[in-house]
C-alpha cells in the first residue's frame, strides 16, 4: 500500500504494484485459515482501482465473515459503495450489502459506525426517511458505544452527521452547537449534511445548511458552501441568485472580474448537471510543446476530452492503459485531448516522458478555477467526455480499463445510425 500511495509518479510504478499483488495472491493461497488473508483481500481491492468492478468485487467476496468480522464489514462497505456509484446506481443492492453486516459481532467498532452512517445516507437518498431516522438513532448508539469502549468523549459531530442526513435538523443543530462550544469550527459538518440534502433533492435543507456557514475563518469550507448554494439555486431555476453566490465567492478570493467568472462557473454547473446531448464548451490552449490546441479543430470526428492531473492516483492508474489504447483510437480516427490541472509543470513533464504520452495536453495551472475546468463544470477527476463529430457530448461515463473498446463501440453504433 505504501508503494501504491507514494510511488505512482515514478517510472514503472504500475509494474511494481502488479508484482506486489502477485506476491499477495500467493500469500493468500498459503494462509487461507489466517484472518490476515481477509485483510489482504481488502488491501488488494483498494489498490486495483482501475480494474473493472466485477473483477474487483471478487476480492471482496473472498473475505470470510466468521474468521474476520471486521474485514467482512469493510468488504460490505466497499461493495455497497460500488453498487451505489454504478451506472445506474443500485441503492437497494447497496443497502442489502450493508444489511449483511451483523452489529452484534462488531459492536463498538469503527466499522459498525461506518456501516450505520452509510445506511442512513442511502435510506435518505432512496426517500425512505422514517427508516433513515431509525437508522440514525441506531448509528448514534453505535458511535456512543465506540466512544465508551475507547474511552473517548461523546461523538457529537459524527452523531450530528447521521441525524442531519436523516433530516432530524433540531437534534443535529443541538449537537453541532455543543461541538462549536468545545472545538470551534464545524463548517465541514454543515457542508457535508447540506451536500447530502442536495443529493436527495431536498433543496430547502441544502440552503439551510449552507446558509449556516458564515464564518470565513475556514475559507475552503466557506467557498465550497457558496458553490453548493449556487448549484442549489440553479436547480431551483434561480440563475440570478446562483451567480450572486459565486460572485461573492470569487470576490472574496480577489479574483479579477469576479462577476464574469461567476457567470462562467454557473454556466459550467448547468452543463455538468446534464452534459450529454449538449454542445461541448470550448477547449483552447497550447500543448506542452507550444502548439495551439482547439477542440473546434477536431470537428467532424469523435474526440475524447480527458481532465486529469499527476497528483491524482486514479488518473495515474489509467495512464498506462490509455497509452496502449491511443494507437487504436488514432487508427479509427478518434482524437484525444488531455487537460492537466497540475500546478507543477516539471511533474507533468516527467510523467509525459516516463509514460510516453503522445497526445496533446494543455496545462491549466489555475486548476479547478481555470477557464476550461469552470466551463466544463469539472469538480472531480478523472473526468472524461466523448464529443461527437458535431461537437455534441455523447457520453461522460467512460472510466476503468479498456477505454478504447468502450469508445469504439460507441463510435460504431453512432456510424450505424
Amino acid at each position: 500500500p505504501r508503494l501504491y500511495r507514494e510511488a505512482w509518479q515514478s517510472p514503472g510504478w504500475h509494474a511494481e504494484v502488479a508484482r506486489y499483488v502477485e506476491r499477495q495472491k500467493r500469500l493468500i493461497a498459503e494462509r487461507r485459515d489466517d484472518p490476515a488473508a481477509d485483510d489482504i483481500c481488502i488491501e488488494i481491492f483498494d489498490m486495483l482501482c482501475q480494474m473493472e468492478a466485477s473483477e474487483r468485487v471478487k476480492w471482496l467476496d473472498m473475505v470470510n465473515e466468521e474468521r474476520n468480522p471486521k474485514a467482512w464489514a469493510a468488504s460490505r462497505i466497499r461493495k455497497s459503495s460500488i453498487l451505489r456509484t454504478g451506472a445506474p446506481p443500485d441503492l437497494e443492492g447497496a443497502l442489502k450489502e450493508l444489511d449483511r453486516v451483523k452489529g452484534d459481532k462488531i459492536s463498538g467498532s469503527t466499522e459498525y459506525v461506518h456501516v450505520c452512517r452509510m445506511r442512513v445516507e442511502l435510506l435518505a437518498l432512496a426517500g425512505r426517511m422514517p427508516e433513515a431516522q431509525a437508522a440514525a438513532r441506531e448509528g448514534v448508539r453505535a458511535a456512543d458505544a465506540w466512544a465508551r469502549a475507547n474511552k473517548k468523549g461523546v461523538q457529537s459531530l459524527t452523531n450530528a452527521r447521521m441525524l442531519g442526513y436523516a433530516g432530524l435538523i433540531e437534534e443535529a443543530e443541538q449537537l453541532i452547537g455543543q461541538a462549536e462550544t468545545n472545538s470551534g469550527n464545524t463548517a465541514y459538518v454543515r457542508l457535508d449534511i447540506g451536500t447530502r440534502a442536495f443529493a436527495r433533492k431536498d433543496m430547502d435543507q441544502a440552503l439551510r445548511w449552507t446558509g449556516g456557514i458564515t464564518n470565513r475563518a475556514d475559507r475552503n469550507a466557506w467557498e465550497e458552501a457558496r458553490k453548493l448554494a449556487a448549484k442549489t439555486y440553479l436547480a431551483l431555476g434561480d440563475n440570478e441568485k446562483a451567480v450572486a453566490e459565486m460572485t461573492e465567492r470569487f470576490t472574496s478570493a480577489r479574483t479579477p472580474d469576479a462577476e464574469s467568472k461567476a457567470k462562467q462557473a454557473v454556466a459550467g454547473m448547468a452543463f455538468a448537471a446534464a452534459p450529454v446531448g449538449r454542445q461541448a464548451p470550448p477547449v483552447l490552449g497550447r500543448d506542452m510543446g507550444g502548439k495551439d490546441v482547439n477542440l473546434g479543430d477536431f470537428k467532424g470526428k469523435y474526440t475524447l476530452v480527458d481532465f486529469w492531473a499527476t497528483w491524482c492516483g486514479p488518473c495515474m492508474s489509467a495512464v498506462p492503459g490509455l497509452v496502449k489504447d491511443y494507437a487504436r483510437l488514432q487508427a479509427e480516427g478518434v482524437g484525444l485531448v488531455g487537460i492537466s490541472l497540475d500546478n507543477d509543470r516539471s511533474a507533468l513533464d516527467r510523467v509525459i516522458l516516463s509514460e510516453k504520452i503522445s497526445w496533446p495536453i494543455i496545462l491549466e495551472v489555475n486548476g479547478w478555477n481555470s477557464d476550461t475546468a469552470c466551463a466544463w463544470g469539472v469538480e472531480a477527476i478523472p473526468a472524461m467526455f466523448l464529443v461527437g463529430p458535431a461537437g455534441v457530448v455523447v457520453t461522460n461515463n467512460i472510466r476503468g480499463p479498456c477505454i478504447a473498446d468502450k469508445v469504439l463501440a460507441i463510435v460504431k453504433a453512432g456510424k450505424q445510425q
